[in-house]
């Protein structure tokens, strides 16, 4: 049963992506080519490129719990091959972490 309900919340993570990469890019016309590679730099620009608010922090949790649910679930079932996913996805939601983190003092920088 855990093994379905990881595999359940692995089959939503391609669509938040695609919807957050959405969200990021919709009034990117010209900008530059890795703001649309890696679109989530924006939660720590500053500028006409910031894309940093509050909400940000909501994708900060899945994320993190994605990455030990999946690590606890590869030591618990003996599915060995789920450690290295959790392994990627930690680097993943650390930089995801980080980046809304700079955004986070940046907004409180500029609010003064």
């Amino acid at each position: 049963m855990s093994l379905l309900a990881w595999a359940f919340g692995t089959l939503w993570i391609p669509y938040l992506l695609g919807m957050d990469i959405r969200k990021f890019t919709v009034e990117l016309d010209s900008a530059a080519a890795w703001m649309k590679i890696f679109p989530w730099a924006r939660l720590a620009c500053k500028g006409k490129c910031r894309a940093y608010a509050i909400e940000a922090w909501s994708r900060v949790f899945p994320a993190g719990m994605y990455t030990v649910c999946t690590f606890s679930l590869a030591k618990v079932s003996g599915y060995y091959f789920l450690e290295s996913i959790s392994f990627y996805w930690c680097w993943f939601a650390l930089l995801i972490w980080l980046l809304t983190l700079i955004g986070t003092f940046r907004s409180l920088i500029n609010y003064r």
